[in-house]
């Protein structure tokens, strides 16, 4: 029986992971995708990000990381064309490199990693959880718990909720070119001809990256090429070739779901979001924190009392989800198509 069985070897799945293997408890990581997968994000890494990542991980190598290097905060330009400067130092990267590359520490220091392998069902026996996995065929692993560190379309909060969870998609591109931006900053725009949700751009390597979002999928084409008209009319863009584009998805923010009984939330699954869409460090400070709460509550080989854990992790979590509130009320008194957040 493992200790910790963890859905999801990204951001969150790999920090919960990585602490608790280096403590001594066994785990067990089942990821749906390749571990060197796309992964659509900004790939910005505020200080907070970077200091978990370094503190658990090690260095971040330079093979991760994209010019410009630094990233020094961000502008957001709301429905009337006010624009708001948020400093702040970060780190750019490229995300699929970076998570690759934490997959790999992960696996290195002990957790088993399962790639190609979805959480399909699950039930709590006693003192343990039965996990269902579908690979080439399904088997079954006992757990004393299971985290969902999954992302927005979580299959541990779908099985444990019954529902499916209500998202936003996104439509990134990476194109060659130039824009009149600083290159230093990431750019949001909230004007809701460009998006249901934001439209964003910025420069990483040699590459212009352009995206937009919506709830409703059909419009992204149109959201997208009134956002880039707008680029190229504003800020003197041009565009060269098309070198990538991708899909992803943000969750709506809701209040926050940490899970129950033996069954946890992390990350995205927990709806641990910054309401500008900056996910990495939530799912660091939220997936870190359930892993101090276990260490705490309970040694390698032995079950944890449930509830100890359950209220260690909210407690560890506490300060965080009302710096969250913070950030969600700025958004929302900045916004008028997010003035719902500041009542979240």
């Amino acid at each position: 029986m493992y200790d910790v069985i963890i859905s999801g070897a990204g951001a969150a799945g790999c920090v919960a992971a990585k602490i608790l293997v280096d403590a001594g408890y066994s785990v067990l990581v089942a990821e749906k995708m390749s571990l060197l997968r796309e992964k659509s994000c900004n790939g910005i890494l505020i200080r907070k990000a970077v200091a978990i990542a370094e503190d658990v991980f090690g260095q971040i190598p330079q093979a991760v990381r994209c010019d410009p290097q630094i990233n020094m905060g961000y502008t957001l330009q709301n429905e009337r064309h006010v624009m708001f400067t948020i400093d702040g130092l970060g780190m750019n990267v490229w995300r699929n490199l970076f998570d690759y590359w934490m997959a790999v520490e992960t696996d290195e220091a002990g957790a088993e990693i399962r790639e190609n392998t979805e959480i399909i069902g699950f039930r709590n026996e006693g003192d343990h959880v039965v996990v269902s996995l579908q690979n080439e065929i399904v088997t079954e692993e006992k757990g004393r718990v299971l985290v969902g560190c999954d992302g927005v379309v979580s299959a541990v909060r779908q099985i444990l909720r019954n529902e499916k969870r209500e998202s936003i998609v996104t439509y990134q591109t990476y194109s060659t070119g130039s824009i009149d931006l600083d290159p230093n900053y990431f750019h949001a725009y909230l004007q809701p001809e460009f998006s249901e949700h934001a439209a964003w751009c910025c420069i990483k390597d040699e590459f212009v990256i352009v995206a937009v979002s919506a709830k409703d999928q059909s419009m992204l084409p149109e959201y997208y090429q009134r956002f880039k008209e707008y680029l190229v009319r504003e800020l003197g863009a041009e565009f060269g070739d098309l070198e990538r584009e991708e899909y992803g998805l943000l969750p709506s923010v809701t209040p926050t779901d940490m899970g129950e009984d033996r069954i946890f939330l992390a990350g995205d699954a927990a709806n641990f979001l910054s309401p500008v869409c900056e996910g990495i460090a939530p799912a660091f400070v939220s997936a870190s924190a359930f892993a101090e709460a276990y260490k705490r509550v309970c040694t390698p080989g032995n079950n944890p009392d449930t509830a100890l854990l359950r209220n260690a992790y909210e407690n560890n979590l506490a300060s965080s989800k009302e710096f969250m509130r913070r950030q969600w009320t700025m958004l929302g008194h900045a916004s008028p198509k997010f003035s719902y957040i500041t009542n979240v």
